[in-house]
């Protein structure tokens, strides 16, 4: 039995001294998972980001950290890192560090960074530097890093609403090579607009989304349908009679802890117009109808 992609138990996230995610209980149970709203402090984590201060995080059925000492997993993420400063290196150097400092001699360095270059078909990138403003060739470093030492497991930071449509192609190219048929875990940072953005979101097989106190696991919609995230102020009594009668998409979300007035919430499926603006008429009608007052309405990033 494979083991689950990704798994929190208990997990508490900090960013410094600030508390982003406590006491949450999550399991993946797709091949291919998208993180959404909060989940970026998951995705932080996992990259070293931030810091797991209680809990577990797992990934392939391995403590993170373990997996990420022996390279079960790589994280694909644009140089340079946060925090760091400007590279002011070849590509084809910074990888060289990049496999010297995970414990490689320096001729091993070199030959793991040309395989990676080449296996991603960007070996004339290598004598490249990186200009000052974050663009396609720092997520195209970040794709190589990953490939150094063939992880099983990718964690990668996809760059929704930051490409160009072509910059986008190429990157896809090259992301498709790494990924191959790896599991693969992905921060999706907005909603997606570009055709190929939503191709991307679209091969996603499950997306986890957490903000606060809520947190929900789904599947991806169709091209031509954007997910709502939905919270309103009724009782459960309330709810659930006005829920076996709205003939909408709902689904669910969990509220993990309950303060002052009970609250309700639920990822509603919409249609979008001929601008890509979902068409919210209908859940604001069954609120209306119900009395149910909206707390919160917005789409969920990256998902269409």
């Amino acid at each position: 039995m494979i083991a689950p992609l990704l798994e929190l138990r208990d997990a508490r996230i900090d960013a410094g001294e600030r508390l982003v995610i406590e006491q949450l209980n999550l399991c993946s149970t797709a091949e291919r998972v998208g993180l959404l709203g909060r989940g970026r402090a998951v995705f932080d984590a996992l990259c070293g980001l931030v810091q797991l201060t209680e809990g577990d995080l797992l990934v392939g059925g391995v403590p993170f950290g373990e997996a990420m000492r022996s390279h079960r997993y790589a994280c694909a993420c644009p140089w340079p890192a946060p925090g760091a400063k400007r590279y002011d290196v070849t590509v084809f150097d910074g990888l060289v560090y990049s496999a010297m400092l995970a414990g490689c001699g320096a001729t091993e360095a070199q030959r793991r960074s040309s395989a990676a270059l080449a296996r991603l078909g960007l070996a004339h990138f290598a004598k490249q530097r990186l200009p000052a403003r974050v663009g396609l060739e720092h997520y195209l470093a970040g794709l190589v890093e990953a490939a150094l030492f063939d992880p099983e497991i990718v964690v990668v930071d996809w760059p929704i609403a930051v490409l160009t449509e072509e910059a986008w192609a190429r990157y896809g190219t090259a992301l498709s090579m790494l990924l191959g048929r790896r599991r693969f875990i992905a921060w999706v940072p907005g909603p997606a607009r570009l055709p190929v953005e939503r191709s991307w979101v679209g091969a996603l097989d499950e997306l986890l989304f957490l903000d606060g106190e809520l947190s929900a696991k789904f599947a991806t919609g169709g091209a031509h349908i954007m997910r709502i995230l939905l919270v309103v102020a009724a009782s459960p009594t309330q709810i659930q009679s006005a829920v076996d009668s709205s003939g909408l998409a709902l689904s669910p979300v969990a509220i993990r802890a309950q303060t002052g007035v009970a609250r309700a919430a639920f990822v509603v499926e919409l249609a979008m117009d001929e601008f890509g603006r979902p068409c919210t008429e209908t859940v604001l009608t069954w609120c209306d109808r119900h009395q149910l007052p909206i707390v919160r309405l917005e789409p969920l990033g990256g998902v269409c």
